[in-house]
């Protein structure tokens, strides 16, 4: 529940300012995450993942940070990318 969050309180940040903007970053990044059904390995290595288990979209200045697990796409984080990355946020 943890990327939903992160998704949420991003896009009601945005949403104070620019609703409309919130809105279409929104659909991108949904796109971008239903894209992954058909292309789970589409997005690189998260670089902060020294044992590669985590991978990557990058839509806007937000980061889709997913990993593969049994056929299925766990979405572990959807984070701004201007925010530094630590390994345990990703636990």
């Amino acid at each position: 529940m943890k990327a939903a969050d992160e998704f949420a309180e991003a896009i009601e940040y945005i949403e104070r300012r620019a609703p409309i903007a919130a809105r279409r970053l929104a659909q991108r990044i949904m796109k971008r995450i239903r894209s992954l059904r058909r292309f789970p390995e589409a997005g690189g290595f998260v670089p902060e993942d020294e044992l590669r288990r985590y991978r990557e979209l990058i839509e806007g200045n937000y980061r889709i940070i997913y990993r593969v697990q049994n056929k299925a796409v766990v979405i572990m984080s959807i984070y701004y990318g201007a925010r530094l990355l630590r390994p345990d946020d990703l636990a």
